[in-house]
C-alpha cells in the first residue's frame, strides 16, 4: 500500500510524516498533526543549532517494521521505534557543517506496539505516539541507551525532558 505524506514545520524544523490510510483516518489526521507540532517546537528548543532540520516520521505496521528490524540490525522481531541518523553524531558536531539545512534522519513507530504500550502505561496513544517519536529524535541526534548505563541514564532524563516541554506547549 502507498504511503501518504503530510509536511509540517515549526521554524527551522521540518517534518514529513508518512503513513498508510488505512492506519489514520482523516478525521484523525489532525491530532497527529497537532502532536507532531508540538515535538517540533520541542525539538527546535533542543537543537540549538542555526540550521534547517529535517526529519522524516513514518508509522509503520508489524510487518514493515519487522522486516526493517531484520534487514538493519539482524533481529527477527517486532519493535517500537527504530530510528536511522543521516549523520555521524549531531550531538557531538560530527555533520556536514557547510550546509544551511541537516538532514536529521528517518524515525519510524510501529502503529500496533505504539496503541499497546500507550495502554500498559495507562497514558494516551498520542501520548505514547510523541514519547516514541522523541526517544528516535535523541538516537538520530547521537544518544543510544544500548552502549552505556551512564548513555542510558542521559538519553532517559532528556527524554522526561522533551516529553516534559511538550507537555509544557500543549497546555500554554
Amino acid at each position: 500500500m502507498e504511503k501518504e505524506v503530510v509536511k509540517l514545520s515549526f521554524k527551522n524544523v521540518f517534518c514529513s510524516f508518512y503513513y498508510e490510510s488505512a492506519f489514520i483516518k482523516r478525521d484523525q489526521l489532525p491530532e497527529y498533526k497537532e502532536w507532531i507540532n508540538y515535538a517540533l517546537k520541542a525539538i527546535d528548543d533542543f537543537s540549538g543549532l542555526e540550521k534547517e532540520l529535517y526529519i522524516n516520521l513514518s508509522l509503520t505496521s508489524d510487518r514493515e517494521i519487522k522486516e526493517i528490524n531484520q534487514e538493519s540490525r539482524g533481529k527477527d522481531s517486532i519493535t517500537d521505534v527504530l530510528s536511522f541518523p543521516m549523520e555521524e553524531n549531531i550531538r557531538k558536531g560530527e555533520y556536514d557543517d557547510f550546509l544551511p539545512e541537516l538532514d536529521v534522519g528517518d524515525i519510524l513507530i510501529c502503529k500496533s506496539l505504539c496503541e499497546a504500550q500507550a495502554s500498559e502505561f495507562k497514558i494516551t496513544y498520542m501520548e505514547e505516539f510523541v514519547h516514541l517519536f522523541m526517544h528516535g529524535f535523541l538516537h538520530v541526534w547521537g544518544y543510544d541507551h544500548e552502549i552505556s548505563e551512564d548513555e542510558e541514564k542521559l538519553m532517559n532524563k532528556l527524554e522526561e525532558d522533551l516529553i516534559k516541554k511538550i507537555s509544557e506547549i500543549k497546555n500554554s
